[in-house]
């Protein structure tokens, strides 16, 4: 194997240069070929080598500096057509770092936490009475300076947006203390002041709730549980007379406290008879059928709990052509501060064939 002397690797270098040198002034007959033979890419790659290699050649041997006067002047004509073509070199650790794929950004978030003395803590809460304080704690929102682009809504069970507050800080700690009374007048209207909360983290912008936490308000001298009730019919289309159907009823407990000795009732539709209950989730109810109504009791309901429930019928067969209502009730031993949502009604069209 021969060994390149010292001297030789100037001699190598020049050479290089001088023909790289060529490919980018380019206007002779020499740089026109090559230019279209190798394309763009390869003079954009062959700069990035010859940059590489120089920075690399001068870093790793001593004896490169020694190099003649000539040498050095044709280095230094390379380096000046390099700059004038608008192209830098970078390092391998820049160049690996403009390649590495964009760091998500953290999620926005907001949560609610209890107030001692006057002061936010770490302790999560997401229960309160009224009169208390409510500490909102916030990570991870964009800022801007002179112009916020978040803005945190304190919102009450009747969505009235009850104090809003600007985020300039990351994080932030902001404070918001509940209506003392179970009822206060908004707009007109007198709106309850026990059961779901909320403090979302919404944009400047557009108001569009980019994070958001829930909270439950209780009077714990005047206890209270708002029940609401659906009902749906499970046809998508009409059905025939002789046809199994059913009403699938979502009930669910808002709160503010337990809901005790919960009934669920349907009566049975007319031109149809009561097959079956099917319960699909949540706290298992007893269901019953007695008189033509269906009857489904739960011992209690807590605050925040879901249920869905479906009774399945069986259409007559001498069922006229015609539309078939149901409705559903919902009540408790508590006080229900809202009850125009303990009703719901649902209807199912009924047609034989050839029917109009």
């Amino acid at each position: 194997m021969k060994t390149l002397s010292t001297s030789t690797i100037p001699h190598l270098a020049g050479k290089m240069k001088k023909s790289t040198t060529s490919i980018i002034s380019g206007p002779g007959r020499k740089g026109r070929s090559l230019l279209s033979l190798i394309g763009i890419g390869a003079i954009f790659a062959l700069l990035i080598a010859a940059g590489f290699y120089t920075s690399s050649s001068a870093s790793s041997s001593p004896k490169v500096p020694h190099v003649s006067s000539p040498s050095k002047a044709a280095a230094g004509k390379h380096e000046t057509r390099l700059l004038s073509t608008g192209l830098s070199f970078v390092s391998f650790k820049e160049l690996s770092f403009a390649f590495l794929p964009p760091q998500a950004a953290p999620d926005e978030s907001i949560a609610t936490y209890s107030v001692v003395a006057g002061a936010c803590t770490n302790i999560p809460k997401n229960t309160f009475v009224l009169g208390e304080a409510v500490c909102a704690k916030v990570s991870d929102a964009p800022l801007r300076a002179g112009a916020p682009l978040r803005r945190i809504n304190w919102t009450g069970p009747k969505g009235f947006v009850r104090q809003t507050d600007d985020v300039t800080t990351d994080p932030q700690e902001t404070m918001f203390t509940l209506p003392a009374n179970n009822t206060s007048p908004i707009d007109g209207e007198l709106v309850d002041n026990r059961g779901t909360w909320s403090a979302s983290l919404n944009s400047t912008g557009d108001n569009s709730t980019r994070a958001i936490a829930y909270f439950n308000v209780s009077d714990p001298a005047n206890i209270a549980a708002d029940l609401v009730v659906y009902d749906f019919s499970t046809a998508s289309d009409t059905v025939l007379p002789g046809d199994p159907t059913g009403f699938f009823l979502w009930l669910s407990n808002t709160g503010p406290d337990v809901a005790l000795n919960v009934h669920v009732t349907q009566a049975t539709p007319p031109n149809m008879s009561f097959v079956s209950t099917t319960q699909n989730s949540g706290p298992t109810f007893t269901c019953a059928n007695s008189n033509g109504v269906t009857d489904c009791s739960i011992v209690s309901l807590a605050s925040g709990d879901t249920a869905t429930i479906t009774i399945n019928y069986s259409v007559s067969g001498g069922a006229p052509n015609g539309i078939i209502s149901s409705t559903a009730n919902i009540s408790s031993d508590t006080n229900d501060p809202r009850p125009d949502n303990n009703s719901s009604e649902a209807q199912v069209e009924v047609r034989s064939p050839g029917g109009t």
